[in-house]
């Protein structure tokens, strides 16, 4: 298959199809208080649930290390309180960041 040599033209041609939908959102959106504040909002939503997918991600990460094991028995009754105290602090904060 034998390419052309005016490919430049095609590309050009593939970003110009572009400015009919950029020039809107500069006349439309930038000047208006309402859009501006309906894309704010709505980039807002997007950057939490992406936040709360990476957060959900980590912690399958994290788990699967078996760093912590929501399985484990933490008794009141063993010795070692600190260690018991820091596991439950781990997977109380770790549940804490998958609310959002």
């Amino acid at each position: 298959m034998k390419s052309t040599n005016d490919a430049w033209l095609f590309l050009i041609g593939y970003f110009i199809s572009f400015l009919p939908p950029m020039l809107t959102f500069i006349v439309f959106i930038f000047p208006s208080k309402f859009y501006k504040e309906q894309l704010r909002k709505t980039i807002k939503a997007y950057r939490h649930k992406i936040q709360r997918l990476q957060n959900l991600h980590d912690y399958r990460k994290f788990k699967k290390k078996d760093w912590i094991s929501l399985d484990s028995k933490l008794t009141a009754d063993d010795d070692d309180d600190d260690t018991n105290m820091g596991k439950i602090m781990t997977i109380l904060n770790t549940w804490r960041g998958l609310d959002g």
